[in-house]
């Protein structure tokens, strides 16, 4: 009569998609907000590897349980100015693309300046993307093998809303080849200093 009985395991389910459907919603509300100019971000100047280490300490467990080995190279000494939970958001949804797409491996997460700009990257092995499909990754339903449908998981949402946190931030996101895999980057102005 469409009554089950109660346990740990249907709990747990359930959760997990109560979860899918609350990112889900977010992604949507972010590229909505985006799309119409009003995603605000609340910059403050912050330590950013001491905001984005506690997202890599719980994507470390499903990472390994996948085979990634995880290197973080985080500039601890950075001072950035940003949203820090928009740029956490972004992080979680680079490395949910890594889980969801890259072959396992090492994945590289770095955080760095150069000429300016703040850049945090997420580096795979492989599969790679085609050099004609890496401008066109970060549009909303992309993927870089066409030929994978839904069975991989996601909800084609995630890397749109790391250009769309990115472009808010006054910057943007680039995939580029390396190797047999990819690095997906995002990179805004930084007014910020290194700090001592």
């Amino acid at each position: 009569e469409g009554v089950f009985t109660p346990s740990g395991e249907i709990f747990e389910g359930l959760l997990r998609q109560v979860e899918g459907l609350s990112r889900l919603i977010e992604d949507l509300r972010v590229l909505s907000l985006n799309e119409n100019g009003h995603l605000d971000i609340q910059k403050v100047s912050v330590r950013l590897a001491e905001e984005l280490t506690p997202v890599l300490q719980a994507y470390t467990a499903p990472l390994i349980a996948k085979g990634f080995q995880l290197h973080s190279e985080l500039d601890a000494t950075l001072q950035v100015e940003c949203d820090p939970v928009r740029i956490r958001q972004a992080l979680m949804g680079l490395l949910e693309n890594a889980l969801q797409h890259a072959n396992p491996g090492n994945l590289r997460v770095r955080l760095s300046q150069a000429d300016g700009l703040c850049q945090l990257s997420v580096q795979d092995e492989g599969p790679g993307i085609e050099s004609t499909l890496t401008d066109a990754i970060f549009e909303a339903f992309r993927r870089g093998d066409p030929s994978r449908s839904r069975k991989s998981g996601g909800s084609g949402l995630g890397l749109a809303v790391v250009k769309a946190i990115a472009q808010a931030h006054g910057g943007n996101a680039v995939c580029l080849a390396r190797g047999e895999g990819s690095v997906f980057m995002m990179a805004w102005p930084n007014g910020a200093q290194t700090a001592e």
